[in-house]
């Protein structure tokens, strides 16, 4: 049974020590040789979405005891002390444990889907009050964004979340989400931020193997997080205005093995009517074109829409970004996702 550690007293008692003690006796040593195995596949290869899963379903058959992501991190880094205290390569272990807790949720997304979202606005008042649609999922980009040399074709969200660590504030550590563009030799990432730190932000970024080879980032990378950062966040708020469906049970032997897990993956509910995605390679790319600006996008928004008897109810909605004015007429090449108006 999940331990509720939102009630557990403070973290230097013994009574701490003895959560994590349970936790750790669960691990048979099967499992833990199996752990290191898959840990150093990951590492290895990031983009390893198998060795990803097989390693979250173990982890996850362990941190699914708590809620508190504080202790989680701290079990996880008993299992696998190899891993260090790097925030990145923590998070990167916590993301697939909380991942393969779920049943690893997969969110498609179409070029067109993620160029629109990339140029969609989020408002203060959205960005404080989203929430994830799970603690961890992933974006599947079905199309590739090249970001300099590099091809990003997934980013890992995770939730985190913990009632005893606190923010520079002093302020309880909630709803603070990490998001990794994951790339072929490196992985950018940006981490334990609210969604209103996290919008705009520029990016770490850490290349393969290890936190040792974390760099500043040139202006294209931040560029292309920027937009990444963007589709995430629109992609939560879209999930959370439109649920998805809750994952089909498992039969037969599957069903009966003790790491079955329902596997959630899904299509994002978007219909597309304007394909942006030239708009997109233009701004990464950098170029410029000098000609008068007399025609525009109009940025995707979300609305909250009267429905429902006497129009009183509110149904959140997603206006597609389009573009306005004149047919034929000179437009933007590099204006970005704040370009233009609405």
């Amino acid at each position: 049974m999940p331990t509720n550690t939102s009630h557990t007293p403070g973290l230097d008692d013994w009574q701490h020590q003895l959560v994590i003690a349970a936790m750790l006796s669960s691990v048979s040593p099967d499992a833990r040789r199996r752990l290191e195995r898959f840990f150093y596949e990951l590492i290895e290869d990031r983009t390893d979405r198998k060795a990803t899963r097989e390693l979250g379903a173990l982890l996850g058959d362990v941190t699914r005891q708590t809620d508190d992501d504080l202790y989680a991190i701290q079990v996880i880094g008993e299992l696998l002390p190899e891993a260090g205290t790097d925030v990145i390569t923590t998070d990167l272990l916590l993301f697939a444990a909380r991942w393969g807790e779920l049943g690893a949720p997969t969110v498609r997304v179409s070029g067109t889907q993620a160029a629109a979202l990339m140029l969609s606005d989020l408002t203060p008042e959205q960005l404080a009050h989203l929430r994830p649609p799970f603690r961890a999922f992933e974006i599947l980009l079905t199309e590739p964004l090249r970001v300099g040399d590099q091809q990003i074709g997934r980013v890992a969200v995770l939730a985190w979340d913990s009632a005893f660590a606190t923010d520079e504030t002093g302020r309880r550590a909630t709803n603070r989400w990490a998001i990794r563009a994951v790339g072929q030799a490196t992985d950018l990432y940006r981490g334990r931020a609210t969604p209103a730190q996290l919008y705009g932000a520029a990016p770490v970024v850490d290349e393969i193997p290890g936190p040792e080879g974390s760099v500043r980032p040139d202006d294209v990378e931040t560029r292309g997080f920027g937009l990444l950062i963007r589709l995430a966040l629109n992609v939560a708020l879209s999930l959370t205005a439109h649920p998805p469906p809750a994952p089909k049970k498992r039969t037969g032997k599957k069903a009966r093995s003790r790491h079955a897990r329902p596997y959630r993956e899904m299509d994002l509910p978007m219909r597309v009517h304007t394909d942006m995605r030239g708009h997109i390679a233009d701004y990464l790319s950098g170029e410029v074109d000098r000609a008068y600006k007399v025609r525009w996008i109009v940025r995707g928004h979300w609305r909250n829409q009267p429905c429902g008897p006497g129009r009183m109810q509110r149904e959140l909605i997603w206006i597609c970004p389009y573009w306005k004015g004149p047919e034929g007429a000179p437009t933007p090449r590099a204006a970005g996702p704040s370009a233009g108006g609405s």
